[in-house]
């Protein structure tokens, strides 16, 4: 994790996020406990973000980032409704 920033300023962040992620394909299953708490303010700051929106269901797939299994996406960008990031996989794979 870039020190030049705490865990929450880089899950307030998008930009900061995605440079952490580096599309990682499942990043929940990192063993780096920087990673994971970072990963855990993400999850947090994104459900304050979504307040008062509901999710629509894609339950073919998960999220990569953060392994939510439900397949809950945003209403309009379609990205997980969780960790607000596009690492779609499906899980007929």
């Amino acid at each position: 994790m870039d020190m030049k920033y705490t865990a929450k300023q880089i899950a307030e962040s998008d930009e900061l996020f995605e440079k952490q992620i580096h599309k990682v394909r499942k990043f929940y299953l990192s063993r780096n406990p920087d990673k994971m708490m970072m990963l855990e303010e993400r999850k947090a700051v994104i459900k304050e973000r979504n307040k008062g929106l509901s999710p629509e269901y894609d339950k073919e797939y998960y999220c990569g980032t953060c392994g939510a299994k439900d397949g809950a996406e945003h209403p309009k960008s379609g990205y997980c409704f969780h960790c607000d990031t596009d690492n779609w996989i499906s899980k007929n794979n």
